[in-house]
């Protein structure tokens, strides 16, 4: 016997009482966000259950958004260091490699000052 479909099971489709999906991420799993209008009341929630108002949702991304630069800055510092060893260790591209680890340390420098000055 087959079993029939659920879209109110999937999170493909909209529940009952959404009003739309959006393009937007949840910050806590990275599920996408669907947008709830109760009323004059909006809110947003992901199928794991997450939910956030959308003063909520803009404090969330903000963290979430730091977080990641500060591991987009750990992750350029740690390739300009792989970048480096290369450099001294493979003798014909230790050139190349040694300008990717100088863009990779320029570019983590530009990076830690903004992250400072926030």
């Amino acid at each position: 016997m087959a079993v029939e479909h659920d879209p109110g099971r999937d999170p493909g489709f909209l529940l009952p009482g959404e009003t739309r999906l959006t393009r937007l991420a949840c910050p806590d799993c990275g599920g996408g966000l669907a947008e709830v209008e109760v009323g004059e009341v909006c809110y947003y929630h992901c199928h794991v259950g997450h939910q956030f108002s959308p003063q909520g949702l803009e404090a969330a991304q903000r963290d979430t958004a730091e977080t990641k630069l500060w591991a987009a800055l750990a992750a350029l510092e740690e390739h300009a260091v792989v970048a480096r060893k290369l450099s001294t260790a493979v003798g014909e591209r230790s050139e190349e490699y040694r300008l990717v680890a100088d863009e990779s340390v320029d570019t983590a420098d530009v990076l830690r000052r903004r992250l400072h000055e926030r």
